[in-house]
């Protein structure tokens, strides 16, 4: 064992002695080898060299990625301490990275589970059933925040005393007991599907009805005026950014949209689910999730008056910005899945 690696094993010796009765569950549930190469893939990263691993698949299993999820938090806390924000956090740099390239593009993706979690939203994460790699990626998500949270560059003692403090909270008191869960999870694969049981089809099917979904925060109705949504996007700033846009500079010709309706009759729930895609002035993609019952007035204005507006705030509450898109929608399609969700529900009464 050299002198850095010695150091390390140290360090987190201290932590747990340190600490006393006071580590966290976390740190004591997760496996010695996980946190050491856990720890290994942040400094790693942020001295700018190549991982020294035990193990690859030491990372491999649901304890490590458990961790690297935690890791992921607190680094995106800090991140935020230190810049007021996690907007500006991109992964571009790591795509010329030939050894991690192909982890790059679920991050985006990951960002914003995390983003909702630090929201203290209940978010849903549905990934491909063969994403390689999930822990690792979390772990280079978390190292990549922490880079990104101090001017100095890679190997500084800048950047190791955030890495300390990211460990420090992981053993302490870290922000992934205290908030909700949330659901990150794999997708069935297609053989996974033939034999799984049915409770485990059903909860896959569910998990791909919230996948990435926001429900709304408050839905207003308003007299001879569209329902208002409004969205908490605390993990959305991209969205937050498109409606700035849309209420300060639209296009000329108006933002082009696209949008999907479906209903989704859960066994003890309907849902209606609205996918919106915008493709001018940027691109991006919301999924809203209303249910049938509790916005039932709400869901027939929309289907009247052909539209809705949405909003991240309300105009009388001075810690939000208040911007406000319209969006337009096929209010006769709409009003043809309200007669479906009334069909079901009487099938449900019945049953």
């Amino acid at each position: 064992m050299g002198k850095a690696s010695r150091r390390r094993q140290q360090r987190r010796t201290d932590r747990q002695c340190r600490n006393g009765d006071g580590v966290s569950k976390l740190y004591r549930a997760t496996p010695s080898a996980v946190i050491a190469d856990s720890e290994e893939v942040l400094r790693a990263y942020t001295e700018h060299r190549g991982l020294r691993l035990t193990d690859p698949a030491v990372l491999a299993g649901w304890d490590a990625i458990i961790y690297a999820e935690s890791a992921a938090l607190e680094a995106l806390s800090i991140l935020a301490d230190q810049r007021d924000s996690t907007a500006d956090l991109y992964f571009a740099e790591l795509l010329d990275e030939p050894e991690i390239s192909h982890l790059t593009p679920v991050m985006p993706a990951l960002l914003s589970f995390l983003r909702a979690r630090l929201a203290e939203q209940d978010p849903v994460l549905r990934l491909e059933h063969d994403t390689p790699r999930l822990a690792l990626t979390l772990l280079l998500l978390a190292a990549h925040a922490l880079r990104q949270a101090t001017d100095a560059p890679a190997g500084s003692p800048q950047v190791a005393a955030l890495v300390d403090a990211c460990l420090d909270r992981l053993a302490r008191d870290p922000l992934n007991d205290r908030l909700p869960a949330g659901d990150l999870c794999f997708a069935l694969s297609s053989e996974e599907r033939q034999h799984a049981p049915v409770d485990r089809l059903v909860r896959d099917e569910i998990r791909k009805i919230r996948n990435k979904a926001l429900p709304p925060k408050h839905v207003v109705v308003l007299p001879d005026q569209p329902p208002l949504l409004v969205l908490e996007l605390g993990a959305r700033p991209d969205i937050q950014d498109l409606l700035r846009i849309l209420e300060t500079d639209p296009p000329a010709d108006g933002a082009d949209t696209a949008n999907w309706w479906q209903l989704l009759p859960l066994p003890h729930q309907i849902l209606l689910r609205l996918q919106l895609d915008w493709l001018d002035p940027v691109r991006a993609q919301l999924v809203l999730l209303l249910d049938a019952d509790t916005h039932r007035d709400a869901l027939t204005r929309i289907a009247d008056h052909g539209c809705l507006d949405i909003t991240a705030g309300l105009p009388d509450d001075p810690a939000t910005s208040f911007f406000r898109a319209r969006v337009l929608l096929d209010g006769n399609h709409l009003a043809d899945l309200l007669h479906l969700a009334e069909t079901r529900r009487a099938e449900l009464t019945k049953a």
